[in-house]
């Protein structure tokens, strides 16, 4: 939700509250465009607030949703729609976010003037059964996006990579010290990270500590990744990828034929062979060895889906139930796959999605410019190892991760603004640290770090799979959280949330990394929808044949 164009704010230095909408409030806070010059260049970061509506009255909450790229300001009112203000702070907060600098309706806002002709590459965003795998392609395999890569970080450095531009000064320290800037002092800051917002969490409370209040910060970031190894994705970012992908199997079984079209067989297993069978089936290395002239179909095929089913991950409770859909599109269009068909799986699957929209401008000018000169004029065979380790981790978002590095390597815009750690230390209020146990992009293992390097820092662990503790849905953590900010109590022994509903309103035994079969334990009481014919496990030997139409 945009702030309201009728709304004229103006940049302050106090923040002003206007109305704006029903029930929220919009501010502008005026901030340097350069701490180190702060009479020079002024900027105005927007804001929005939802008011308490309930006493005791308990101050400010900070949230913000992560990315990096994520508008706070258009965010903040669906969050607030979704009921997770009452249940997850409670109602006696203003809840605050705000759009970082450079982003969303800041002004100067980083939007690149990129020529209509750039398509776009896309810039991500235990187990008991096999290990994913698939066909995998070779660094050389990317040659093919590096001029347009090179053309994107070109262009952005002519529009926005001056010294008085915003690409310059977009980094995590630069966005912190305008936190400083909202607070009065010597208030402290409660502050909701997601994600992304972690970072800031973590920049914030290692240069901070003595201005830390109640703080959770939920789907952790490693701050040595970050930092160290020169881009967002490490040795064990994507560590429970593909186990959280691996879980669909288990709840299509247990959602049986009439709610899962992806169902076959009698066990979870016999779902993740058609499935393999599917995934093996798009081998554009043998095609292109055919010399099949639907070989580049196959290839973008396997890189959409991939990219896909790892998207799908982020949220398995709304975006299973419509998985299996997809994949039984993909296997219907296996046989006969040229560039016809592939457009007609554009109506489930969404292919060759530009990504020159802002968001990913914004994504590529937080993450690329922090890294100062570790993949500055990186060559493409330099990363080939860090391709491997990549695919080594994940099937699904191994290669979709490489992409990372790449377009950082080709990103010609540096801050110089940076806060390189350390990180941890004693903060003057313990910070709650949040972690699914199946999370595909901010494994467990990173909140289990983070919150033994902070001093009196706990881990609440929740049990589930997804992106942070709003994609489970889980009770047992919204309520920890709700404590947290409402008595400054940590979970302590009780600091571990079981299993509840998952996809399909389906409960399992859990945890849902043990090795002995998970057994179901509620089945809601599904209506039983016609068969059509999809579900019957007769499809798990289509093969992709050769195309020359």
């Amino acid at each position: 939700m945009p702030i309201n164009r009728e709304v004229q704010i103006t940049a302050s230095t106090d923040l002003i509250w206007y109305t704006c909408y029903d029930k929220f409030f919009c501010a502008k806070l005026d901030v340097p465009l350069d701490y180190s010059k702060p009479d020079g260049t002024r900027i105005g970061v927007p804001m929005i607030k939802y008011p308490a509506t309930s006493k005791p009255y308990k101050g400010m909450v900070l949230h913000n949703p992560g990315g990096p790229g994520a508008p706070g300001t258009e965010v903040l009112p669906d969050i607030v729609a979704y009921g997770e203000v009452e249940i997850g702070i409670g109602s006696n907060y203003d809840f605050v976010s705000w759009d970082p600098r450079g982003i969303g309706h800041s002004t100067p806002v980083a939007n690149c003037s990129l020529s209509s002709n750039i398509t776009g590459s896309k810039y991500p965003r235990r187990r008991s059964l096999d290990k994913l795998y698939g066909p995998t392609h070779k660094v050389a395999d990317f040659d093919d996006q590096l001029p347009e890569i090179q053309q994107v970080g070109r262009e952005c450095y002519d529009s926005i990579g001056d010294s008085n531009e915003a690409g310059v000064h977009m980094s995590t320290t630069t966005v912190v010290r305008d936190i400083v800037a909202e607070l009065e002092d010597p208030h402290l800051l409660n502050f909701w990270g997601i994600s992304y917002g972690t970072v800031i969490g973590q920049v914030f409370a290692s240069m901070f500590p003595d201005r830390v209040g109640r703080m959770a910060l939920d789907g952790v970031v490693d701050m040595d990744s970050w930092t160290t190894v020169g881009t967002a994705f490490n040795d064990t970012s994507l560590a429970s990828t593909d186990d959280a992908f691996s879980v669909f199997f288990h709840y299509c079984h247990f959602a049986g034929p009439d709610q899962c079209e992806f169902y076959t067989g009698s066990t979870p297993h016999d779902i993740f062979l058609r499935f393999e069978t599917l995934v093996l089936n798009l081998n554009a290395t043998y095609a292109t060895e055919q010399s099949w002239s639907n070989a580049t179909n196959i290839d973008n095929l396997l890189k959409e889906l991939t990219y896909e089913l790892f998207m799908e991950t982020y949220s398995a409770i709304y975006r299973f139930p419509n998985l299996d859909k997809i994949l039984v599109h993909v296997e219907q269009f296996l046989p006969k796959l040229n560039a016809s068909n592939l457009l007609e799986l554009s109506s489930v699957l969404p292919l060759n999605v530009s990504q020159n929209a802002p968001e990913s401008v914004w994504l590529l000018a937080v993450l690329c410019s922090e890294q100062k000169d570790k993949l500055q004029n990186v060559s493409l065979h330099d990363l080939g190892p860090q391709l491997q380790d990549l695919q080594a981790q994940s099937f699904l978002g191994g290669e979709g991760a490489f992409m990372t590095p790449i377009v950082c390597a080709n990103w010609p815009i540096v801050s110089n603004d940076i806060y390189s750690g350390p990180f941890g230390g004693e903060t003057k209020n313990p910070i709650l640290f949040i972690g699914n146990t199946l999370d595909p992009i901010t494994p467990h293992i990173n909140a289990q770090k983070a919150s033994q390097i902070f001093t009196s820092a706990q881990l609440l662990t929740i049990e589930g799979v997804g992106h942070s503790l709003g994609s489970t849905n889980n009770t047992c953590g919204f309520s920890k959280l709700k404590t947290f900010f409402q008595t400054g109590s940590l979970p302590e022994k009780t600091n571990y949330c079981p299993l509840e509903a998952g996809p399909w309103g389906i409960v399992l035994d859990g945890p849902l990394n043990k090795t002995e079969p998970l057994q179901l334990i509620y089945r809601p009481p599904y209506p039983v929808k016609p068969s059509n014919g999809s579900s019957s496990g007769n499809n798990t030997n289509q093969n992709v044949s050769r195309q020359d139409a």
